[in-house]
């Protein structure tokens, strides 16, 4: 039987390890920070770039069960990803677009689909 901080201890490796391989497998130019916080209005996640800092800032709900918190995640790196090129693309139209875009849509799923045959680099493929 596994003890409840084993198992908290197994999820922060697992939570670090998804971190990790995100950063090798879909690099970005910039630094890319992650914090699990309390947020407010409900909302789940957020990922911000600070031009001061030169800086990705990815937020996720300290609320969210921890699976709900893998989506996010990688929800929110697949906007750390397309977010130059949808910001580049808002400053030339002058007008602001949803940060859900095509490319994001495109990014999102193959985040989702490289996470689901990485697993956590266990054998074995969830097809």
């Amino acid at each position: 039987m596994i003890r409840k901080d084993e198992a908290t201890q197994h999820k922060r490796s697992e939570w670090l390890q998804l971190i990790l391989w995100l950063k090798e497998t879909f690099p970005v130019n910039e630094p890319v920070s992650i914090r699990t916080i309390p947020l407010k209005n409900e909302l789940q996640g957020s990922a911000y770039f600070n031009p001061e800092t030169r800086r990705f800032e990815i937020k996720i709900s300290k609320e969210l069960p921890y699976v709900f918190r893998i989506f996010v995640l990688i929800h929110e790196w697949a906007h750390v990803i397309t977010w130059h090129q949808a910001y580049a693309r808002c400053m030339k139209k002058r007008q602001m677009e949803s940060f859900h875009s095509k490319e994001w849509g495109i990014a999102y799923a193959k985040l989702y689909r490289f996470s689901l045959q990485w697993n956590y680099g266990r054998s074995g493929n969830h097809d």
